[in-house]
């Protein structure tokens, strides 16, 4: 479940040095549900990438606890 809200989103844009005022008007005319599937969307890509570094992690410590039980 996506924790943050579209209310946040809006917040975060009006102190985002990288956006202009036009970019900023644009994107307050955007429907509710349009922010809200770009933040699920980002999120699921964000959930995605940190569970295959923890599986990485995870697999990195189990091989080197192996390696180190072998010698």
């Amino acid at each position: 479940m996506n924790p943050i809200t579209v209310a946040e989103l809006r917040a975060d844009w009006h102190d985002a040095p990288d956006l202009s005022s036009e970019q900023k008007q644009v994107l307050g005319q955007l429907a509710e549900t349009d922010l809200q599937e770009a933040l699920d969307a980002a999120f699921r890509r964000h959930e995605d990438a940190y569970f295959r570094i923890l599986d990485s992690t995870l697999s990195d410590a189990t091989r080197a606890l192996l390696e180190r039980m072998a010698t």
